[in-house]
């Protein structure tokens, strides 16, 4: 068992170094090695995938380098920038974490909500601003 978590912290740890340094190459990794979510693990009592790990280096690498800037990471697309795409996260978002409360199984809809609802928006986020140009974009597709 630690053998698997020394081995999958030390991936991490690389594809830090990559995502930090090249951006666009840290998402077609991303995308190369969506199967990752078979690689389970867990630290503590949280659970967690290699491809959900790698999903939260990314966002967190862009959150950190898009702050470093002294920008807001609102995207280059202008329906974000505009603030017209921002109200349809937030409301699903919002929708899905009213769905939390309702559940029965708490622990289990946070898993959900973390996987299907939380971890999609992050890539989504740092997927529009890692595109920047058509080389960028052909990169993702035949990846």
């Amino acid at each position: 068992m630690y053998h698997s978590l020394i081995l999958i912290l030390f991936y991490c740890l690389c594809f830090a170094f990559l995502s930090w340094h090249r951006l666009n190459w840290a998402m077609v990794i991303l995308i190369l090695a969506l199967p990752a979510y078979l690689a389970r693990s867990a630290i503590d009592f949280v659970p967690f995938t290699l491809l959900e790990a790698m999903i939260w280096i990314v966002f967190i690498i862009w959150l950190i380098k898009n702050y470093k800037k002294n920008e807001a990471p609102q995207g280059r697309n202008p329906a974000l920038r505009e603030g017209r795409g921002r109200w349809p996260i937030i409301l699903l978002l919002l929708i899905s974490a009213i769905a939390i409360e309702i559940s029965p199984n708490t622990l289990g809809a946070l898993g959900i909500w973390k996987a299907y609802f939380l971890e999609p928006i992050m890539f989504f986020l740092v997927f529009i601003n890692a595109i920047r140009n058509k080389k960028d974009l052909q990169l993702i597709i035949y990846a």
